[in-house]
């Protein structure tokens, strides 16, 4: 009689093994896209993202971020470009501004908001020299400045995407501008005597170009409310035109002393509003014909 063939008794435990493994790595791999997605983020990854920085040879960039065509612009400044700083702090050169938002207790922040008063550039993000590399195509100073610990307003999962969005981007869909180059700005003798530059007052179209947001093409009617006692409209007009918005309408009332306001069902524009120029956000219906309204008070042009 003929013996049966033993049975491979170590098999079940090993079938049992495997699939246990096989839970755990789902149970890993679930657990850590609860927690990406539980990050805090400020860029929501569709938006064009412009973000400021300066190197320490004193020039200053802005990086623009764009999702729509996927490509990366990289701005660069003169730091010897004498603007009208924000917080009512004057005329400085942009190398010094950094400097002196530390003096005031006001850090990069002040940089940020200087350009876009000052250039009538939008600004949404601002970092220390470190964050150059989120625009490198080099994976290694990617990811030494993605987890590094340095003064911006990006988060971590902010520094996360803008690496993956770099690491994506093609050569061909690289450009770096001087601003000095386009027209934008003119020599001038500085107060002191030293050689720099000016401003304008005009943005060419074609730099224009790369700020504007598709997001604004669709024809938003945007007022603006003027309590400031400061005239403010103008230019909050000219900065949103940058942008690819457009004010069809500017009321000019009496003092209020608030600081400024967004209202209007586009969250993605109200956002992108309210992060530019710091303001508080009411994501409702407007009581008027408008999409969005934009309120200003006497708090808001103390720091403008």
């Amino acid at each position: 009689m003929r013996k049966r063939p033993a049975r491979n008794k170590t098999s079940l435990p090993k079938i049992r093994s495997g699939w246990f493994l096989i839970v755990i790595l789902i149970i890993f791999c679930l657990f850590g896209w609860a927690l990406w997605e539980l990050l805090p983020q400020s860029w929501d990854t569709r938006s064009r993202l412009t973000v400021a920085t300066k190197d320490s040879q004193q020039t200053i960039y802005i990086a623009i971020f764009d999702p729509q065509t996927h490509s990366l612009i990289k701005i660069i400044i003169p730091g010897n470009t004498l603007i009208d700083t924000a917080n009512g702090l004057g005329k400085w050169q942009l190398s010094s501004i950094v400097k002196l938002g530390q003096n005031e207790g006001l850090g990069l922040t002040l940089l940020a908001q200087s350009i876009t008063k000052g250039l009538k550039l939008p600004i949404d993000a601002v970092a220390e020299e470190r964050a150059l590399a989120l625009s490198d195509p080099n994976i290694f100073n990617i990811l030494k400045s993605a987890f590094s610990d340095y003064e911006t307003n990006l988060t971590l999962k902010d520094k996360i995407n803008l690496g993956l969005f770099s690491l994506r981007a093609k050569n061909t869909d690289r450009t770096t501008l001087n601003l000095e180059d386009t027209g934008m700005l003119k020599k001038s003798t500085l107060p002191g005597g030293d050689e720099g530059y000016v401003p304008t007052g005009n943005i060419p179209p074609a730099l224009a170009a790369h700020f504007s947001d598709p997001m604004f093409e669709n024809s938003f009617r945007i007022t603006v409310i003027d309590s400031s006692g400061e005239g403010l409209s103008n230019q909050i007009s000219q900065i949103l035109e940058s942008l690819g918005g457009k004010v069809f309408s500017v009321q000019n009332k009496e003092m209020s002393d608030t600081d400024c306001l967004i209202v209007g069902e586009k969250k993605p524009v109200v956002q992108r509003i309210a992060g530019i120029f710091s303001c508080a956000i009411d994501f409702k219906k407007t009581e008027s014909s408008f999409d969005i309204e934009i309120y200003l008070g006497t708090q808001f042009a103390k720091r403008f």
